[in-house]
């Protein structure tokens, strides 16, 4: 939590996901989510008052929010949507929806579920990531084996693509100061941890070795 007093963790128990809370303070474990959910921990709201979480419960899935307290649980989709992510400013929260055919769209809602807009088609599940000051949006998209960074304002307008290396590029990740961000680029048949500005330029390798880099963050 942005306090440092909750911890959120999902754990496997059997075929379920479930999520729990431990108050550091008070060395207590909460049960957020039921047996019955299948949940997958999203993010912590910037006040901490809520925590949003992707789950499903048998046909009826979609996104949630619930006070970390346990109470007060809140459905803000029903649909096959996931890895939700809380902007910095609260007001916003950025998720995945996959569509009928498979392919993902990043669509952006109010904290309470409303004013749904989707900002990018055909992304890459993993990569969106929130700008410091919540206007923008990066993410990766693009054939695999030729996919590119790109930058969104939260409404879906000012699209920029920032790499056009022609290798698979993902995972981006802004600099907490809104810079610079990171990224993956599979440049020679391995990927290594590379950085950029904010509108694309100056890109540098970070790492150069055999080692498989799976995530990288600030």
């Amino acid at each position: 939590s942005p306090d440092s007093n909750r911890i959120g963790i999902e754990i496997v128990d059997g075929d379920a996901h479930l999520i729990e809370v431990i108050d550091t303070k008070a060395a207590d474990v909460l049960s957020l989510t039921s047996p019955n959910e299948n949940a997958r921990i999203g993010d912590w709201s910037p006040d901490g008052e809520w925590l949003v979480y992707a789950a499903s419960e048998g046909e009826v899935s979609g996104i949630r929010r619930r006070n970390p307290t346990g109470v007060d649980e809140i459905t803000l989709t029903t649909g096959t949507d996931s890895r939700p992510r809380w902007s910095g400013n609260g007001q916003w929260i950025a998720f995945n929806r996959t569509s009928s055919g498979g392919s993902i769209d990043l669509v952006v809602m109010d904290k309470d579920g409303g004013n749904v807009v989707v900002v990018a088609e055909g992304v890459h599940g993993e990569s969106h990531g929130w700008a410091p000051d919540s206007k923008k949006l990066v993410y990766a998209r693009g054939e695999l084996s030729e996919a590119e960074i790109y930058v969104v304002g939260w409404d879906g307008k000012g699209v920029e693509k920032l790499t056009s290396n022609r290798v698979t590029d993902g995972t981006p990740r802004w600099s907490p100061d809104g810079s610079e961000i990171l990224f993956l680029s599979e440049g020679d048949g391995s990927f290594d941890i590379f950085s950029m500005d904010k509108d694309g330029g100056h890109q540098v390798r970070l790492t150069s070795g055999d080692e498989l880099v799976l995530d990288a963050d600030w």
